[in-house]
């Protein structure tokens, strides 16, 4: 309990709690696309944009972009150290953990799918909202039991940045019209 209190007090600086029903929004043209199995990557990529943290952002896709080893989570945080930028890791499946970023407009790099890695943009009435680095076009859309049992057999692998500011994330009430 003190743990996850500690966590919502770290990456909640400068940011309101906004609680469920609230997407992300990761506008179209800043998602990164995956390139040659470096979806860790531009999943962090995301994030980070997220946060505000543009030359960051474009440092370290510049550098780890078309990776053909991926990527796992010692490796990922012995790069992250190197650029300084504010994070937090677990490989636990902690469900608290998603939704205390996501309540502080924090998109989340999480593992997906077998040996992938795409970002949780969001929860919204029951489901999990997700943007794939293959297919930057559009939100998918899964229940959230589907998604946290998917995540958690992957490992349970997630990364947010901490550093930076993020932006108030959409109201549910605002959606509609939104290309998701």
């Amino acid at each position: 309990m003190l743990r996850t209190l500690l966590f919502l007090l770290i990456i909640c600086i400068n940011t309101p709690l906004f609680g469920a029903n609230y997407l992300i929004y990761i506008p179209q043209d800043y998602r990164q696309e995956n390139m040659r199995a470096s979806c860790v990557f531009a999943s962090v990529t995301n994030c980070m944009r997220n946060a505000n943290l543009w030359d960051e952002a474009e440092a370290f896709w510049q550098k780890y972009r078309g990776c053909p080893w991926g990527e796992n989570p010692g490796g990922l945080r012995n790069k992250l150290d190197k650029f300084g930028v504010g994070y937090k890791q677990i490989t636990n499946g902690d469900e608290k953990f998603l939704l205390s970023a996501l309540s502080c407009g924090r998109c989340v790099a999480v593992s997906w799918g077998g040996k992938h890695m795409v970002n949780l943009a969001g929860k919204i009435d029951g489901n999990a909202y997700i943007v794939d680095n293959e297919r930057t076009g559009h939100y998918i859309v899964q229940p959230w039991s589907k998604f946290l049992s998917g995540w958690r057999r992957c490992g349970g692998w997630a990364v947010v940045i901490t550093s930076g500011m993020v932006t108030r994330p959409i109201d549910r009430k605002n959606l509609d019209g939104l290309q998701i």
